[in-house]
This record gives C-alpha cells, structure tokens and sequence, in this order.
C-alpha cells in the first residue's frame, strides 16, 4: 500500500504559568499549607497513523489553573504521621487521544474542557519499634465538559455503544469521566522486623493495593468499563547493612485476581 503524502506540519505557542503557595505552621509537629497554579502543555501532534494510511491528527494547547489546601503532621511522638490535601483544577481545552473506529486508529483532540475535584490522604503509623504500617487513599472525580463533541464507537459494530451512535455514526462523551481516573484508589502495606541487629535485619512485608471502577476507553460501554479490582503482594527478606544487599522471596497477585488493566 501507498502511504499518502503529508504535507510539512508545524506548532507553535507560548504561555507563561506561575504559581503561589503559602504555609503556617499550626505547631512545632504540623503544617497547614495552600497553592494556586496554573500552567500549560503545548500543541501536540499524533503523526503515527500515517504507517496505517492515516492522516495527522494536530490539538492546541490545553491550559490548567488548580487550588490545593493541606494538612500534615507528625504525632504520637514522631511515630504517626499524616499527610491530607483537597484539591480541584479545571482543564481548558484539555488534549485527549481518540482510539477506535473501523481503523481503529489513534486521533488527538481538544475536548473544550474537564473538571476535577479529589482528596488525597497518607498515614504512617510506626505500631511498635519493629512494625510499620501504612495507608494511602485517593478520591477523584473528573468530567469531560462539551456538549458539541462527539467521537466514533468501536469499529468492530459489536460494543453496545455502537448501538448507540448518532446521525454520524459517534457518541457523546459530554459528562462522562476522564478514562482511567477510578474515584477511589487505596493503598496499604505492613512491615514486620522479626529480627533486626546492628548489622542485619529479617522482616515480612505486605502490601494491597485496590481501585475502583474504571472506564478505560474516552467513550462509555459497558465492555470497556472494568470493576473494582484489588493486588496484593508479599516478602519475606534478609537485609545486611554492612554491605547493602538483599535476598528475598516475594510473590505478586498472591490472590490470583484477573485483573483487566486495558
């Protein structure tokens, strides 16, 4: 086949971002703290279709302008500590990639712009002198804002948004989430020194990790949206600290999940 010509494509643009931030300190052992930012990415162009008989796709600049409020402390004598922050941030003209399609090909746009608002929280609790834990815990929410832009389904005709299609053959995403941005993420982990001396130490380690629902493609079906899923992990090690090296066994997915991650 014959790859068509392209003609010479070429961007520009320049913006200046800034930021503010500021801090008190509430005590010796915790800090309130605040930011405002805003910033761009510049043009983008997606030129790998044209190996598949495609033409360049070019998207402008996006621009975001954020808020962030925090908290963080060090407790119970320097062994709890707490990390927290809210957060909101408004994309314009935010860049997404398209993919699918009869060709399934890959496109960038501008959608006109995506919201979001999400909380952030991370603890570390040293338990006992030997027994560490940990927790993370994320909620997101994101949506796509623009009511005139649409985009074509699965190619294939078998996805039940393809039943869905307009005049044109193409689905609203107006409302619909940012794709891979679950609402909540969790994180845990828990280490254990059963033994620990001056030079060496042996410890068990778990770690959890679990998020929720995710929509993986910019569209919305059914098939492409995945449920909530869980990982967890396991090792047991030796540690030498004299001269810094490591034998361990470890597992990953240690509760055989079938995870679908794309």
């Amino acid at each position: 086949l014959q790859i068509p010509p392209v003609a010479p494509i070429g961007v520009s643009d320049g913006k200046v971002s800034w930021e503010a931030a500021a801090s008190w300190a509430w005590s010796d052992n915790s800090t309130f703290f605040g930011r405002i930012a805003y910033g761009f990415r510049g043009p983008t162009i997606q030129g790998r279709d044209v190996a598949f008989l495609e033409f360049p796709t070019v998207a402008d600049s996006e621009t975001v302008l954020s808020y962030e409020l925090g908290y963080k402390a060090n407790l119970l004598d320097d062994r709890f500590r707490i990390n927290a922050a809210v957060y909101t941030y408004d994309v314009d003209d935010i860049q997404l990639s398209i993919i699918g399609g009869a060709s399934n090909t890959n496109q960038v746009i501008n959608a006109n712009k995506a919201t979001t608002v999400g909380f952030e929280m991370d603890l570390e609790w040293l338990i006992t002198d030997n027994v560490l834990a940990t927790l993370g815990y994320a909620w997101n929410d994101t949506e796509i804002k623009d009511p005139n832009l649409f985009v074509a389904p699965c190619g294939s005709g078998l996805c039940e948004a393809y039943q869905d299609r307009n005049e044109n053959g193409q689905v609203p995403i107006n409302g619909l989430p940012l794709p891979r941005t679950p609402k909540n993420n969790f994180n845990f982990t828990l280490r254990w020194s059963i033994f620990s001396g001056a030079a060496s130490e042996v410890y068990l380690l778990t770690d959890w990790t679990y998020w929720g629902e995710n929509q993986m493609s910019l569209y919305y079906t059914p098939e492409f949206v995945t449920d909530d899923q869980f990982e967890g992990g396991s090792r047991v090690a030796y540690r030498n600290f004299d001269s810094d090296w490591e034998v361990a066994l470890f597992g990953r997915n240690i509760t055989d999940e079938d995870n679908v991650l794309g």
